[in-house]
């Protein structure tokens, strides 16, 4: 999460309005302060970053499809406590962490909020080959799967 701070001048509101209604254009904010400091107000905004319109088109036409598919009763998920990794799949784990900090980063969430290091590790175990073989992970959402399915596909083959 960031925060950013606008200012508009009280005697130059339509000139200030534009740039400001650009900033809340471009990001998600949340709960925006207004404080009024005389001839101008400041607008105290957290905000996260905004998924793009190719990413929502992308969530949408993999829920569109997930839709006409069963759901699978038998879903997996390895512990990361109990769960041995060989010497190559650490390394995976590695770049699969690596890559989760780079996505926390640009959309201004928690890294676990892309996926749990169980998640990375099961996919590390499964190894998937296509969007469906995410859907055998237990607790992984449609929307990560929309957003970071084929990205982690491709990741996966190019180890």
């Amino acid at each position: 999460m960031y925060l950013k701070i606008l200012s508009v001048r009280k005697n130059y509101i339509e000139e200030d309005e534009e740039k400001i209604n650009r900033f809340f254009d471009s990001v998600h904010a949340l709960k925006p302060e207004v404080f009024d400091n005389g001839d101008r107000w400041s607008i105290f905004v957290f905000y996260k970053g905004k998924v793009s319109e190719e990413d929502r088109e992308k969530i949408e036409e993999f829920e569109k499809e997930l839709k006409n598919q069963e759901k699978s009763e038998n879903k997996i998920i390895f512990d990361p406590k109990t769960t041995e990794l060989t010497e190559e799949e650490e390394s995976l784990l590695e770049k699969l962490k690596d890559w989760r900090e780079q996505k926390a980063y640009h959309y201004g969430y928690p890294a676990y909020f892309i996926a749990h290091n169980s998640h990375l590790i099961t996919i590390v175990k499964i190894k998937p080959k296509t969007l469906d073989d995410f859907l055998q992970i237990k607790g992984l959402t449609k929307k990560t799967i929309a957003l970071f399915g084929q990205e982690l596909i491709n990741l996966l083959n190019s180890i």
